[in-house]
């Protein structure tokens, strides 16, 4: 349940101008989070918290999401008006792919409190690279389409070598192999919708920046259960 609904405050969130709360952390404001950076932001929610576990874990991960994404938005209003469309369209690809990613793993893996730590995750993993986009830097992470589709394949084959397993644990939807198999198309329809504008980015490093995100995600799906 606390995945769902951060799967759907995560997609819901693109459009919206602001998605971190002050009041919910501890009075800090958006750009003191990611000042922060991720290693200490997560350390000072878990000690605020009391403890490390599931719920601590997911709101550090989310949160900081959170705050790249509004500090993002700002950020983002200073980019050339065309670059600006483009990182705004690739945007919610990038999240819807990853959230299906989390789905099929979640369910090829049978569950567990883990994929709420790992869901609370992806957001921040996009808006690393939106930030990346809105101000490229040497060495970013990089992939090609050939690796994307070649994790996806593996994903795939790896939900159906457990189909009896997954048939066995869960019997309805949307945590049934149909559910699976459902999420899974999802992915490579939001991969290959996500191609075309991928390639109207010029830079060979902008591209590859963005394929890594699919990759992540993709290797997350084909990674679940091992």
């Amino acid at each position: 349940m606390i995945l769902n609904m951060l799967v759907a405050s995560a997609i819901l969130g693109q459009s919206a101008e602001r998605m971190f709360d002050p009041a919910e952390n501890y009075g800090k404001s958006a750009d003191q989070a990611v000042a922060m950076g991720e290693e200490k932001w997560y350390d000072f929610i878990i000690e605020k918290a009391g403890a490390e576990h599931t719920l601590s874990m997911s709101h550090a991960n989310y949160s900081f999401g959170c705050a790249l994404h509004d500090v993002n938005n700002i950020r983002l209003k200073k980019v050339e008006a065309q670059r600006q469309s483009l990182i705004r369209a690739i945007r919610p690809k990038m999240h819807e792919f990853a959230d299906e990613s989390i789905t099929v793993g979640m369910i090829v893996s049978g569950g567990g409190t883990m994929w709420t730590v790992i869901g609370s995750g992806n957001i921040t993993d996009v808006e690393q690279c939106v930030g990346d986009l809105i101000q490229p830097k040497k060495g970013m992470k990089s992939a090609t389409q050939a690796q994307v589709w070649t994790k996806i394949a593996e994903a795939e084959k790896r939900m159906v070598s457990a189909k009896s397993e997954i048939d066995a644990t869960n019997e309805h939807l949307p945590y049934s192999y149909a559910g699976a198999q459902a999420a899974m198309k999802k992915m490579k329809f939001e991969w290959a919708d996500s191609l075309s504008t991928i390639s109207k980015f010029k830079s060979v490093a902008d591209r590859g920046r963005i394929m890594a995100v699919f990759y992540n995600a993709a290797e997350t799906a084909r990674w679940a259960g091992e």
